[in-house]
């Protein structure tokens, strides 16, 4: 039998669209591949993180606390996950630091992201205070005279302090982050510790930046 010359261009030209498939599989496949491996390396390299906070943290004498042990200051906590928190006491003050993920503006007032994750500190204040709250940006709530001293509002322009929000016995941050390392984690509470002191609602802490040895015993920068 012979084949008329269009049936040989047919036959020459059918293996490029199978090649094209291929082609295309084989990407698509490559892609796959990327993306597992990408997420592995990052999942490792989040594992790796959160073992070297959770070794700091036992190092720096911070005590676990459960999620559920405690009542969180924050108003919506049914929109608010803490997922993992330490505490201790620095300078006569319960202080509790962790991480914490939010959605639906559970936060508002103190972070400017509607949802997202971040760092938190919890300072347990000696005596119960007027709700007043230094907003992310700078908006002062509140009527009581401390939340409106120059230095404070000063140290928020020089980023010394972040946006803070004092609710009953407690004053809180929540700094937006990824996972944070040591280092981070004692400037955040550092922060939140100056706070406290500007507003005098607690002893002379004194957290300048130079010091380690109250948040982090026997650790360097």
């Amino acid at each position: 039998m012979r084949m008329s010359p269009k049936w040989w261009l047919v036959l020459l030209l059918l293996p490029f669209p199978l090649i094209g498939v291929i082609d295309s599989w084989q990407k698509a496949v490559a892609y796959v591949v990327l993306v597992t491996v990408v997420a592995g390396v990052s999942s490792l390299m989040r594992h790796g993180m959160l073992a070297q906070l959770e070794q700091w943290a036992t190092v720096a004498e911070w005590t676990p606390v459960e999620a559920t042990e405690r009542e969180w200051p924050w108003q919506s906590p049914r929109h608010v996950k803490v997922k993992r928190a330490w505490t201790r006491e620095i300078d006569g003050l319960s202080v509790t630091f962790g991480l914490v993920g939010w959605e639906s503006d559970a936060l508002a007032g103190s972070v400017r992201k509607q949802t997202g994750s971040g760092t938190f500190v919890v300072v347990r204040l000696p005596h119960t205070q007027p709700s007043m709250a230094l907003s992310p940006s700078g908006d002062i709530v509140g009527d009581s005279p401390r939340a409106h001293q120059p230095e404070l509002l000063q140290a928020f322009q020089r980023k010394d302090i972040r946006a803070w929000t004092v609710r009953g016995d407690e004053l809180f941050t929540i700094e937006p982050t990824g996972l944070p390392n040591p280092y981070h984690v004692k400037r955040i509470v550092r922060r939140a510790l100056l706070a406290v002191r500007l507003l005098d609602l607690g002893p002379d802490l004194h957290p300048g930046p130079d010091t380690t040895t109250s948040i982090a015993p026997g650790l360097d920068e």
